[in-house]
């Protein structure tokens, strides 16, 4: 068993990714990545993170930078926790209702435009 480690962007907070499975075609199935990206964008190594190795096939997650919005969330004194990756994007939805990114507010008018009917 290996872990795989990377980093998404997820709605404006970088989220660092792990997952626990037997090979690289296994880790692109489940975390819907391709195989250029995991030769070069993971971090492969011996499995080590608790969550994980209880827990194959699962896609788990962390704040990865623990400055700016994200310390809305994280107390420094305490150990980050993992979390289903789901999970955590369920967090950051709720989040990103009340404060929303520059991408999120062009979206709405575009959907607002387009309920109006320009162009």
């Amino acid at each position: 068993m290996k872990e795989y480690q990377f980093n998404w962007i997820y709605r404006g907070f970088q989220i660092e990714v792990f997952l626990v499975c037997k090979g690289n075609k296994e880790a692109q199935k489940v975390a819907g990545i391709s195989g250029y990206f995991i030769k070069n964008y993971c971090f492969v190594y011996d499995t080590k993170t608790v969550e994980c190795i209880k827990n194959p096939n699962k896609l788990f997650a962390r704040f990865g930078n623990y400055g700016g919005e994200a310390s809305y969330f994280l107390d420094k004194d305490k150990k980050v926790e993992f979390l289903e990756l789901e999970v955590l994007k369920g967090i950051i939805d709720k989040h990103r209702i009340n404060n929303p990114t520059c991408r999120d507010t062009i979206e709405n008018f575009k959907q607002l435009n387009a309920l109006r009917g320009y162009t």
